[in-house]
């Protein structure tokens, strides 16, 4: 589901009207609970405690079928997207508070030994990760965990919304790369009764044995398990010729690919270091059109201009039809956002003698041409999944989607489990799909520590989640509330409260309606 707003400008006052695409919603039942509801848990915190944003707009529709469709809302009420997780240990929500040298203090003073045999061992240690934990000891508060990362310093698990930084730039990072990072605040077996035990290990480095039910370290050890769930976050997608990871090393002061919380805070305080100085965005998709506006918003204060590149026409052009796409970029220019459209950025060097101290982006369009500037954001939306393990495992991948092919009780292999970014797995709706988002994340996490904890009494559950996510762009009075799977590649047809005509004022041409995304005409 895909919701957008766009401003309207009347005599009095000015309202939002809030559009919302959905590409496919289902019955009511299947769809109202789009966040998790809070549980009772025997001896520990609230397992999910995580928002409802959407779930009036998901049932108030839910009873629509269909392969893809779009529905809009008009609303004036305050966006509020506040979204957090509670702690991993009993009964202790998450501080967020912690220092650096706590956190190595609480690493530094365990005493807890690695065994050859956990109950349950999970590999990686992201949002997905997190929840199955939480959901483990929902049901077991005693439960014998062991945690495999290859983080050395483990992050706290949420963003909140104390946080300093702005509103725009933490909802980019939590919607877009909050589930890629390590949500565990500290090493938890210093302050916990029920301990996880952290093996801090490269996952790349794993074999699985599933026979056996046991996993190949490195230096030739094993360990054996009698659940296993596989939930590396993945990392961020590389944007077509530019590979972020062989940016050279005397560049990376200059380039932000927006990956940790580190990089959103530089781009919070961008504003005052690149003051009179320009800024170049690569990447049209949700995430480079939502920090687009958010640096040029922030920008007018210093002088800093920003400029936004991207391969399609209009910004979003690859999720909603080509109308909308031009109409958002026309609020984007509006509020001070530059476009280059229809390039290819193929390289960034340095701007060397023709542009010292700059950089050069080299563009491929109708021509092959050059711009300069002071500053790039790489911003790619999507996630790669990391599926190493699998491979050398000898899990089954699935060609389509390049994840680890799971049934609908997100079971790989007997007693194997796989969630979150990293799962190909089978939607009743759409076919078998990965999905890379946060509450991808945390529900299919949820559903894997339930299934991984199973029993006579309570059976395994099958993955009916329809996941969602959320794009806003609240300084052009835009939100899209997206729901199943878009692409304006699709067929689809649109149908408006109001009839849209051409008028000199194109902001005010499209107010409510529902555009259905069509696959074989249906």
């Amino acid at each position: 589901m895909l919701r957008v707003l766009f401003p309207r400008q009347t005599a009095a006052s000015s309202q939002t009207v809030r559009l919302v695409l959905a590409a496919s919603l289902f019955s009511s039942s299947s769809v109202s609970s789009s966040r998790p509801s809070q549980a009772a848990r025997p001896r520990r915190s609230v397992s999910s405690r995580w928002s409802t944003g959407a779930r009036s707009a998901l049932a108030a529709t839910g009873a629509l079928v269909t392969a893809g469709m779009v529905v809009a809302l008009c609303e004036t009420e305050e966006i509020n997207d506040e979204r957090s997780l509670t702690g991993a240990v009993e009964g202790v929500p998450i501080k967020a508070d912690l220092t650096n040298q706590e956190y190595k203090l609480a690493r530094q003073n365990t005493t807890r030994k690695v065994k050859n045999h956990y109950q349950y061992v999970i590999m990686g240690a992201g949002t997905t990760a997190y929840a199955a934990i939480e959901t483990i000891f929902n049901r077991q508060p005693q439960a014998d965990i062991l945690l495999i990362s290859n983080e050395a310093a483990l992050p706290q698990p949420d963003v909140f919304r104390h946080h300093a930084l702005s509103a725009p730039l933490l909802h980019s990072y939590n919607e877009w790369r909050r589930h890629t990072t390590s949500k565990l605040e500290s090493e938890p077996d210093a302050i916990s009764s029920a301990p996880i035990t952290l093996l801090l290990n490269n996952e790349k480095s794993l074999q699985l044995d599933v026979d056996k039910q046991r996993i190949l370290l490195q230096d030739g050890s094993y360990i054996t398990y009698d659940r296993c769930l596989i939930a590396t976050a993945g990392k961020d997608r590389g944007l077509w010729a530019v590979d972020r990871r062989k940016i050279s090393y005397s560049l990376r002061d200059r380039i932000n690919t927006c990956s940790t919380i580190y990089d959103f805070e530089q781009l919070d305080s961008l504003h005052n270091i690149m003051a009179n100085k320009h800024v170049s965005v690569v990447g049209g998709g949700f995430l480079g059109t939502e920090l687009a506006l958010a640096l040029a918003v922030r920008g007018r204060e210093t002088g800093m201009t920003v400029s936004q590149i991207y391969a399609e026409k209009g910004p979003l052009c690859r999720y909603i039809p080509n109308y909308l796409g031009m109409h958002v970029q026309r609020l984007l220019h509006g509020a001070g956002v530059r476009y280059v459209n229809e390039r290819l950025v193929t390289d960034v060097k340095d701007g060397g003698e023709d542009a010292p101290g700059a950089l050069r982006i080299s563009l491929m369009g109708w021509n092959k041409e050059s711009i300069y500037t002071d500053y790039a954001v790489l911003a790619p939306t999507h996630v790669e999944p990391c599926v190493e393990v699998a491979v050398k495992s000898g899990l089954e991948l699935d060609g389509s989607t390049n994840g680890i092919a799971v049934n609908q009780q997100l079971e790989a292999v007997g007693n194997v489990f796989v969630a979150g970014g990293v799962a190909s797995y089978y939607d009743a709706a759409l076919g078998r799909r990965r999905v890379e988002m946060f509450d991808h994340s945390i529900n299919s996490g949820i559903l894997a520590g339930k299934n991984m904890t199973a029993d006579e009494q309570r059976p395994k559950r099958r993955y009916t989640h329809q996941p969602m996510y959320r794009s806003l762009l609240k300084d052009i009075d835009v939100v899209c509330d997206v729901v199943g799977e878009i692409d304006s590649k699709m067929h689809t047809v649109g149908i408006w409260v109001n009839n849209p005509v051409e008028t000199e004022d194109e902001a005010e041409t499209y107010q409510r309606g529902i555009i259905y995304y069509l696959r074989e005409n249906r």
